[in-house]
């Protein structure tokens, strides 16, 4: 059997399977939007053309174009019927353009949701589904399965009970999708779900999608050390970004190349690409690592999870000020505080503490960053508040709640004494750990930040008046790393019309672009607060540069990190944020300090050098609104 032989192959060598199928669908012209599967029947010298692309590029695994070939998901386009024919169109395209020694995957994902979101399917009805479509791939003669693309787990065993009841000797790929949070975007821990997988007689166990390599790396890394299972790997190329209408990925292949050769040694052994990943990619990944021997695994006793302590209750506070009226009386310092996973704030609170005392005027809260969630940083904003009387700056975004939901919590943060908000259009959901989730986007960071100048008016979102006002002070992003300033100029010169007073950039690693930044938009006439992120190691910096949207880092930048020895990154990082703070106090009325890793030592120490020099600021923007 050549299922067989995969597994085999396995055993003795790194295989390299392909990539994103729905993205190079997209790239030669395909809608997103449409049903990517029905392509088997409508184009498929398509198809058949990009499985050879991966071939020629050293694939030894190409999956079947049937991910989301199941009934239900047809069901959206209207060719619930049309199950058979395109899952055997999927199969047979892949085998008359494959060579012999090539595997060929039936790829079958999740049964997606129901049309009407009153209705729930049952395990059983899942079963069904699955079942169905697993019956034409068998037909077919596909070698292996691989079940991928899986946030909840429950799921994922029902399709491999129902592969299993049908061939049990057919090697099954079991794939979920994970966060770089090593969690399962469902919310399940990794770990004990893969292992899970594994006692239920999952072939190869691993992670796909999700997220850009960091993430499963993380995953392979935790889980090589519980288990000898043969494991798989096929990340996303990047975080995506979404423009003009669809998402793109802008990893570098050397990049994505280096993260493969990571995830080799590791422990992984069948590795290849999601989301974004093209020929290229692969490639490169091939050229690395094909045929390369297993890594060595040593195993470890499974981790015991610690139980959080429940904060106490300290004193309150009065209504508190926003930072953005202390700019021309000092260098405005804000830092970025990540709100915790869950319930627990020990942390937390020890952080802003420590960044009390440095000096800082206010904690950024993220909202569920890179759609990874985390506890509302409304509630975080307020207890930080109370118990420490430093501000907070609320990021709020439109991907979580639709208009009424936002003018629900934001009246509430306004309640609360919450004064100041960042006005964000969010990540899509899709990238982080809750694919099950959707993102709403009634409207983008414009619109919300007319909402909320509406609601400091006393306005609700249907126009009408309200009891009360909010006092908000609302601040938008700003990317200075673009090509042309320009066009992000007139961009917040929109937000500036509708309500902004104040704006956060992404950070900027080039000091060359301070100057040319506020010399161009001084005549916005609003405090636009430089982004600093101190780097932790050229891996954290390689990451950012070509995994997170709107981060620009310059090849000298990267060189130099590189260059430094591993227990002097952290040192050498500081030095370069330092560098760009002092080319910036002559023109920044304050920065907005983004540490990695929840390193709040490293911001602390950062503060501690603005307020240091904050004598030599001549700010060039002063004005509050």
């Amino acid at each position: 059997m050549k299922g067989q032989e995969f597994l085999q192959r396995l055993e003795t060598e790194v295989v390299i399977a392909d990539g994103g199928m729905g993205a190079m669908l997209s790239a030669r012209g395909i809608s997103l939007t449409s049903c990517l599967e029905a392509v088997n029947l409508m184009q498929p010298e398509l198809v058949k053309a990009l499985h050879l692309e991966f071939v020629a590029a050293g694939s030894e695994v190409i999956e079947t174009n049937s991910f989301g070939a199941n009934r239900n998901k047809l069901a959206a386009s209207n060719q619930a019927d049309q199950v058979k024919e395109i899952n055997a169109a999927a199969v047979r395209l892949a085998r008359e353009v494959v060579p012999s020694h090539v595997f060929v995957a039936g790829s079958m994902g999740p049964v997606g949701r129901l049309a009407d979101p009153e209705q729930e399917l049952s395990q059983e009805e899942r079963y069904s589904l699955f079942r169905e479509q697993a019956e034409v791939l068998l037909e077919e003669k596909v070698d292996l399965f691989v079940l991928e693309t899986f946030s909840q787990v429950e799921e994922l065993k029902v399709a491999l009970r129902a592969v299993q009841d049908l061939d049990g000797q057919v090697p099954v790929v079991c794939q979920m999708a994970f966060s770089d949070a090593v969690r399962a975007t469902g919310g399940r821990e990794a770990v004990s779900a893969l292992l899970e997988l594994e006692g239920l007689g999952a072939s190869v166990i691993g992670g796909n999608c999700g997220s850009g390599p960091v993430g499963l790396i993380h995953v392979i890394e935790e889980i090589s050390q519980l288990t000898e299972a043969r494991l798989s790997a096929q990340p996303n190329a990047s975080f995506p970004q979404f423009v003009n209408g669809r998402y793109i990925y802008v990893s570098d292949p050397e990049y994505f190349a280096e993260s493969a050769e990571r995830l080799v040694g590791l422990g992984a052994n069948l590795i290849g690409g999601c989301c974004g990943t093209t020929p290229d990619h692969i490639r490169l990944v091939a050229q690395r690592v094909k045929g390369r021997a297993p890594a060595a695994r040593v195993l470890r006793p499974q981790p015991r999870v610690r139980l959080s302590r429940q904060r106490k209750s300290q004193k309150k506070h009065e209504q508190i000020y926003s930072p953005v009226e202390r700019v021309g009386k000092t260098a405005v310092t804000l830092v970025e505080v990540k709100p915790p996973r869950g319930m627990a704030l020990g942390a937390v609170l020890r952080a802003a503490k420590m960044l009390k005392k440095a000096g800082v005027d206010a904690f950024s809260l993220v909202e569920n960053s890179l759609a990874q969630v985390r506890m509302s940083p409304i509630a975080l904003a307020h207890i930080l508040q109370e118990e420490l009387g430093v501000a907070a700056v609320m990021h709020c975004t439109c991907r979580d709640r639709n208009l009424m939901g936002q003018q629900s919590a934001l009246s509430g943060a306004s309640a609360l004494g919450v004064r100041t908000v960042l006005a964000l259009t969010g990540d899509p959901a899709t990238m982080g750990d809750s694919s099950a989730s959707t993102s709403v986007y009634d409207t983008n960071s414009l619109g919300l930040i007319e909402l909320i100048a509406n609601l400091n008016r006393g306005i609700n979102v249907a126009g009408n008046r309200i009891s009360g006002a909010s006092n908000f002070v609302i601040g938008g992003a700003f990317n200075p790393n673009v090509r042309r300033l320009e066009p992000e100029i007139r961009r917040f010169e929109k937000k500036i019309a509708r309500g902004a007073s104040f704006a956060m950039t992404q950070p900027v690693f080039d000091p060359a672009q301070i100057p040319e930044l506020y010399e161009k938009t001084a005549r916005l006439n609003v405090p636009i607060f430089l982004g600093i992120m101190p780097l932790t190691t050229y891996r954290n910096a390689s990451f950012l540069h070509n995994e997170v949207p709107g981060i620009r880092i310059p090849e000298q930048i990267l060189e130099r990190m590189k260059g430094v020895a591993e227990d002097r990154a952290v040192e050498e990082g500081v030095a370069i944020a330092r560098e760009m703070i002092d080319a910036a106090m002559d023109y920044a009325p304050g920065f907005y300090v983004i540490p990695q890793l929840e390193k709040y030592e490293v911001a602390a120490e950062l503060v501690q050098h603005i307020k240091r020099n904050e004598f030599q600021v001549t700010h060039k923007t002063s004005l509050v609104s």
